[in-house]
């Protein structure tokens, strides 16, 4: 989740400088409602995400964030929205679900309860009859299945905010939604046609919560360093800030040869404050840790030291400090600091480091589409079928289906159930395969696996650190690690899991 949030940051924020321009081109002009911007994301728990950045963190800049009695960022179900347009009534609604739908139909129309929205953050491309007309940005953060969907997209910025004047042109800008304006420029020439594959859809099934699963999302492991932060300096590698990483500017051309406008980061780094990037990440490396109170200005020292005093911060031809403000950075930061920290006391003591924005997993979540053939369908399981990427992994899950002992599992598929890892010096997530209940607080990863490589060495290594640091935390049941490598082995890792988990 976090990863997804190091690469859109970037031009997320660059887009809202743009928009904040905008904004107050429009005030100074007299406008009477603001500049509206548009992302779409490739699922609702991606939306969900940048709503929490964009408008409570204010990781896009204070005009985009929400107080109580003003919503100027709005995350919109395409349900709801759709609803909303069929509405010809103007009076007051008097839930919270009618509220939302009439402020989304009305962005951008004075006098009506969506006249202050300023952003509009969704999955779907919103419907046909929505008809704002100040939309001025439009950041497009998913992959779109046919070219239609893309010009759907950017149509949503083509509409005239002013009739006045119409030899005045407006413009939107578009990030990260290609397309062509005659969509049937490259077609197949001999005109074949490819059939899509047959899709399933992959839910959680309400009437089946007594199998629902809660796991934590854990981003690292870190030592209880208890009230001393010790940090050690030599074993942190300088975080490169360059271009190539992030870029720091973009060249927008115009459609049909209208030229081209640069954009950069100009805003971010007007609003860059190292204080605040200190606190920022000073939350972030003790985020875990008991003796939060004592360690916190110990951490915002640390961050500090990171960024001037030790140098540990390289920049590239052309980069600025401010650049730190972006999430990919401030990640980088948080990171190496916390792997260099050392336990204050020899206890080897390890604890988990959850998720900032969702520190907890739920199987509850899971909606998706799959074009993968033959899932299993289940019983004991909150979701209502398993995709099988092997012949091993459909035996496993007719195993736990079959076996009383266990009371629910879901095969670990679009859940961000992940383990943090290194091999050969690269960051990287493993997934198990399963995740087993067999008591009401007793759980177990499930990995099916024939021939065992060195990178699988890794993986397990890891897995079992993390093991041993949610168990330490104790707030998250109780865990343990399995590997299946024969069909035959299934009944037998898991009398093993039992004995190890306690379970009678």
């Amino acid at each position: 989740m976090t990863d997804y949030l190091t690469q859109v940051d970037g031009p997320l924020k660059q887009l809202a400088g743009e928009w904040q321009d905008t904004f107050e081109r429009w005030a100074a002009a007299g406008r009477e409602v603001p500049p509206a911007m548009i992302v779409i994301c490739n699922d609702t728990k991606m939306a969900e995400m940048l709503e929490i950045h964009v408008a409570r963190k204010g990781e896009a800049g204070p005009g985009l964030v929400n107080s109580p009695g003003e919503t100027r960022t709005i995350r919109i179900d395409s349900k709801l929205l759709a609803d909303a347009e069929r509405r010809d009534d103007a009076e007051t609604a008097t839930d919270a679900e009618d509220r939302l739908r009439r402020v989304v139909a009305t962005v951008g129309k004075v006098g009506e309860p969506g006249e202050g929205v300023r952003c509009l953050i969704s999955v779907a491309m919103l419907s046909e009859g929505w008809d704002a007309r100040n939309v001025t940005q439009i950041l497009g953060l998913r992959a779109f299945a046919s070219q239609l969907l893309c010009e759907q997209v950017v149509g949503r910025g083509l509409r005239r905010s002013s009739y006045d004047d119409l030899a005045t042109p407006e413009y939107v800008d578009v990030y990260g939604v290609p397309f062509q304006m005659l969509p049937f420029a490259n077609g197949d020439p001999g005109g074949a046609v490819s059939t899509p594959p047959r899709l399933t859809s992959i839910v959680a099934k309400r009437d089946r919560a007594e199998y629902a699963i809660r796991f934590p999302r854990v981003v690292s492991i870190v030592h209880d360093t208890h009230a001393t932060l010790i940090v050690d300096w030599d074993s942190i590698t300088p975080v490169a800030v360059k271009a190539e990483l992030d870029p720091t500017r973009s060249t927008v051309a115009g459609l049909g040869g209208m030229g081209s406008d640069e954009q950069d980061h100009t805003v971010i780094w007007e609003s860059y404050r190292r204080q605040k990037l200190c606190f920022e990440i000073g939350a972030r490396v003790i985020r875990g840790q008991k003796e939060v109170e004592a360690l916190f200005p110990q951490a915002v020292r640390a961050a500090e030291e990171f960024v001037t005093i030790r140098r540990k911060v390289v920049y590239g031809a052309g980069a600025v400090e401010g650049e730190l403000d972006n999430e990919l950075y401030k990640t980088q930061i948080a990171d190496r600091l916390r792997d260099a920290l050392r336990p204050g006391v020899d206890d080897g003591a390890l604890l988990p480091v959850l998720d900032e924005y969702q520190p907890e997993g739920t199987t509850a979540d899971v909606a998706f589409q799959s074009g993968k053939p033959d899932p299993e369908p289940t019983v004991r399981s909150h979701v209502n079928y398993v995709v099988c990427d092997s012949e091993l992994e459909r035996h496993i899950a007719r195993a736990l289906e079959a076996d009383e002992r266990v009371l629910a599992y879901v095969k670990n598929d679009h859940l961000f159930c992940e383990i943090p890892y290194r091999f050969n010096g690269k960051a990287c997530r493993y997934i198990p395969d399963f995740i087993v209940r067999l008591g009401p607080e007793r759980f177990v990863l499930l990995e099916g696996k024939g021939r065992q490589t060195s990178k699988d060495d890794a993986k397990e290594t890891a897995t079992r650190r993390w093991i041993a640091a949610v168990n330490d935390d104790g707030r998250r049941g109780t865990w343990s690690y399995a590997v299946v490598r024969a069909k035959a082995e299934v009944r037998e890792v898991i009398d093993a899991a039992m004995s190890v988990t306690g379970v009678a």
